[in-house]
């Protein structure tokens, strides 16, 4: 990737495509590698929202979500360049406070993501985690168990 006669741009578009491709492969550790450089490079500066996305999925992959969440808060101001791409970052961060199982903090971004995007896919995924996340919640556990219960005695279908 270090190659003479190659300009910043096209360097960072095929350092950011060998990153893809590396994850692709579950190559994990040269993703991580090639998304970082991308990211030390001040010259490739327009590649860092995508290099910063693929390196935060990379951590997903790998299970290290209380990372995730880590950079994020040290990275408040960290936003994507489109409305799709804050939105997968908003779904990425939603679903690593899930697996957390920081309900409310997965809820905040779901929440945003919904808002984001109204009335598309995106949203009825988030509007999905939402659920997922109302039922369970400790404290309605037991009311559901209850519920559930109470219909079975009384023979009702669900």
């Amino acid at each position: 990737l270090e190659t003479p006669g190659v300009d910043d741009r096209n360097r960072g578009i095929a350092t950011l495509q060998a990153a893809m491709l590396a994850t692709r492969l579950k190559k994990t550790a040269e993703a991580q590698n090639l998304y970082e450089r991308l990211l030390k490079d001040e010259s490739l500066k327009e590649m860092a929202p995508e290099a910063r996305m693929g390196l935060l999925l990379g951590l997903y992959n790998m299970g290290k979500y209380k990372e995730i969440l880590s950079q994020h808060e040290q990275q408040k101001d960290m936003k994507m360049p489109t409305k799709d791409g804050q939105v997968r970052l908003l779904m990425l961060l939603g679903q690593s406070a899930y697996k957390l199982k920081e309900y409310q903090k997965a809820a905040d971004f779901f929440l945003e993501a919904e808002k984001a995007v109204p009335y598309t896919q995106e949203a009825m995924q988030a509007s999905f985690y939402l659920s997922l996340i109302h039922i369970s919640e400790p404290t309605r556990l037991g009311m559901i168990s209850y519920a559930v219960f109470c219909l079975k005695k009384k023979k009702i279908r669900i």
